[in-house]
């Protein structure tokens, strides 16, 4: 399974290469205030260490994840921290259009500015979770943190797990009710499994980042959530009057 993953990605990777040389220049929409995109989220879980991704809308100078060392503190109380730097990645085929749901007017199809960034936290002890905060610089020096979660490394062989299996989101209204409902259910999930069908159109970033209509109040479901809003438990944080953060 890993060397047909490699293959697909080599072949993706040559794709994307002879796309973007043929495409024609456009316009990128301004980034506004710098900010984080997304809460941290997990993946590739190993037997010592676990990755950590998070988007951004800025380079940045730094971005790292913060493992709080447990039990050990600092001559000021604070607890200790280990840091594991990230690796940052531009976006580059995120894109926007005249039927993106932003509270700006696209005229044309625009180059989304959003960056990825991955720390792959290792050394961990199968079996136990750890406290870590993700925080990322701006080249002016503005820090932006998020934080406290929990972490963990593959669990051992035969151990229980609560897992989600989840599909089809899709910017359906009632994925947020439904997240919802497995947060108060499970509070504390092993895993995601999810199936396919995240979005309807992949290049299109606002659709991951930040679905947004003004006309929520007469029709709310033309809210149509965005994939990680909704699974994150933030779509509330943005539209504060949704009876549902997801």
């Amino acid at each position: 399974l890993i060397s047909r993953g490699a293959a697909v990605l080599t072949l993706l990777g040559t794709i994307t290469v002879q796309s973007a040389s043929a495409a024609p220049d456009l316009p990128v929409l301004p980034a506004g205030q710098p900010t984080l995109l997304t809460e941290p989220y997990l993946q590739n879980p190993g037997k010592s260490g676990v990755s950590v991704v998070w988007l951004t809308n800025f380079d940045g100078r730094s971005h790292a994840v913060a493992i709080e060392l447990e039990g050990r503190t600092d001559k000021n109380g604070d607890a200790q921290e280990i840091h594991y730097i990230a690796e940052s990645q531009k976006l580059e085929r995120l894109l926007e259009d005249n039927n993106s749901k932003l509270e700006m007017d696209i005229p044309m199809v625009s180059q989304r500015v959003v960056y990825r960034h991955e720390a792959v936290v290792n050394g961990l002890e199968q079996g136990k979770r750890y406290t870590y905060r993700v925080i990322s610089k701006t080249m002016g020096g503005e820090v932006f943190s998020a934080g406290p979660y929990q972490l963990q490394a593959l669990p051992k062989p035969g151990k229980p797990l609560k897992i989600l299996l989840t599909s089809d989101q899709q910017e359906r209204y009632n994925t947020l009710a439904n997240y919802q409902k497995v947060a108060e259910t499970f509070p504390q999930l092993d895993a995601i499994f999810f199936a396919g069908d995240l979005a309807n159109h992949p290049r299109r970033g606002s659709e991951w980042l930040d679905n947004y209509r003004t006309s929520w109040h007469e029709n709310p479901r033309s809210a149509s959530p965005s994939f990680f809003p909704a699974l994150q438990g933030t779509f509330a944080d943005r539209v504060p009057e949704s009876p549902f953060k997801g």
